[in-house]
């Protein structure tokens, strides 16, 4: 049986749709060994696939539109392979072909989206957390749902490589890691304000390492109390090593923050400090303390109770391992097997 898997429309510098991809891949081949994929991809994205047993199909660099791309893809398809299976965001590379066709959503799943895959005759997957799926029963009651693989480098440390981490980075002091890639700097400032008030009440040597891609934040810091004890402007390779070796993990999310460091965190087996509990608890449950609401002093109150209260972080380490079952590539080859061959 062939698979054709089409990563056309993701840039070829979103690591994290390429990099599912792949593990997806290599767990399909893993639980089905006699079937052969087709992965069609542009020349950038190929070298992610390179060294699997796969083949690979580049558009020619000349084809950049996305109706030529259309073009050049069902002509490659009616010829190459009976089953498509697409990896997308938007449906920008998406033709009308003979074959069943399957759609792994990584964004928000829509009603009109929706009724586009009913017409075109395209079976979606939603790939929980990255799809919070929003299709009505009606329009998709039988649509897949698998809960999303995380790469590897996230696990659970021992004392001495935390330790060791810690010493890297936080000059060997523990640590409340913040996600806040995709926050505002207004959310940041409520989470600095609520780290001031644990400090001032707790007076430890706890450290705050905050993961951001705003610009403004450093000059924001410029003047806060406890500049010293807060560390930014980390290398992206060490994200895997400060959340598996932090204390506790903190997660505030708005509309455009990615829910994948919450599975990052679970498969860490962390715990977590999250807002809103509607958006969270579904994914983490009770691997974390939630604020009830946005204010400092409403954050700061889980950062002081997880850290006098050395058993509760430890029984929501326990329920984040528990958790981590949901989250698998085992499950997502498992979940996209079944409805291909379902077909």
């Amino acid at each position: 049986m062939q698979i054709g898997v089409n990563v056309l429309s993701l840039s070829a510098e979103e690591h994290t749709q390429l990099s599912f991809a792949k593990a997806m891949i290599i767990a399909l081949q893993k639980q089905q060994p006699g079937w052969q994929f087709i992965v069609f991809a542009r020349q950038k994205q190929s070298v992610f696939f390179k060294n699997l047993a796969v083949e690979i199909i580049s558009p020619p660099a000349l084809l950049h539109g996305q109706w030529l791309l259309k073009q050049w893809l069902k002509k490659n398809l009616q010829s190459q392979t009976p089953v498509l299976h697409l990896l997308y965001i938007s449906p920008k590379v998406l033709v009308a072909t003979p074959q069943r066709q399957w759609v792994i959503l990584f964004d928000k799943a829509t009603e009109k989206q929706a009724l586009f895959f009913g017409q075109q005759n395209i079976q979606p997957i939603a790939v929980w957390p990255h799809a919070q799926v929003d299709i009505t029963p009606k329009l998709q009651p039988e649509m897949p749902i698998c809960g999303t693989g995380v790469s590897a480098t996230y696990f659970a440390l021992d004392w001495h490589q935390r330790l060791a981490v810690k010493d890297e980075f936080t000059e060997g002091a523990e640590y409340f890691f913040y996600d806040a890639k995709g926050v505002s700097l207004k959310t940041m400032v409520k989470v600095l304000k609520a780290f001031s008030l644990f400090k001032k009440r707790q007076k430890t040597g706890m450290k705050l390492v905050i993961n951001s891609d705003n610009d403004k934040l450093q000059a924001t810091l410029t003047h806060y109390k406890f500049r010293a004890d807060v560390v930014t402007e980390l290398p992206i390779k060490a994200h895997p090593q400060l959340v598996s070796a932090a204390y506790a993990v903190i997660f505030t999310q708005e509309k455009n923050t990615p829910l994948l460091p919450l599975v990052q965190a679970l498969t860490a087996e962390k715990a977590l400090i999250c807002w809103p509990e509607m958006i969270c608890e579904p994914i983490v449950g009770e691997a974390a303390l939630y604020a009830k609401s946005l204010e400092p002093d409403a954050l700061a109150a889980p950062l002081m109770q997880l850290y006098t209260n050395e058993q509760k972080a430890m029984a929501l380490q326990q329920h984040a391992r528990l958790k981590t079952a949901h989250y698998n590539w085992q499950q997502v080859a498992t979940v996209v097997a079944a409805a291909l061959v379902k077909a």
